[in-house]
């Protein structure tokens, strides 16, 4: 009787051992698989940004292109507006304001053009830091989820080898 429940316990054992081994592949798996989802929703980021980045840039070079229209156009009137001033005895008292009004009108949509530009800049730095960021992300995961297949591999190898192994000295030690 004392035999049968020495074997009873070992039995018992490699049932555990087995359970273990399978958990323990459970869960490695499981994070195999947690990790190619954060890749996946990680470069889905990453190519959103991308696209969000073009954008910014077209919006970045149509900002240039209106300030710099707007600062010849400033200039333009302001030249006006010295030639008028410098003349005053020709040009009437509204000239000279009305050419003054357009000097300041297009000062003020140069400055909100400026703003704009340097507001678009700087939207573009953040996502072109963002971007960086989601492409360490997606290396990363990649590169873990990987390695953490050829671990559960090698590892789901051994733990059966070991069981299988256990198994057959319990059987050689019960004959």
């Amino acid at each position: 009787m004392k035999g049968l429940s020495i074997m009873t316990e070992d039995i018992l054992n490699v049932s555990d051992l087995n359970n273990v081994v399978k958990e323990t592949i459970e869960a490695l798996e499981n994070g195999k698989i947690q990790m190619f989802e954060i890749s996946e929703r990680a470069l889905n980021e990453y190519e959103n940004l991308n696209r969000k980045l073009q954008l910014i840039r077209d919006s970045v070079t149509k900002a240039i292109d209106e300030t710099e229209r707007f600062e010849k156009i400033e200039k333009k009137y302001r030249q006006e507006l010295m030639i008028v001033s410098k003349n005053f005895h020709i040009y009437s008292e509204d000239d000279i304001k009305e050419t003054y009004e357009k000097v300041k009108d297009i000062q003020v949509k140069l400055a909100m053009k400026r703003e704009q530009e340097r507001h678009l800049i700087a939207q573009r730095a953040e996502i072109e830091r963002q971007i960086r960021n989601m492409n360490e992300i997606v290396e990363r995961s990649e590169y873990l989820a990987s390695h953490v297949g050829v671990a559960m591999n090698y590892l789901s190898g051994s733990l059966y080898n070991i069981s299988d192994t256990i198994e057959d000295l319990q059987k050689k030690e019960s004959l």
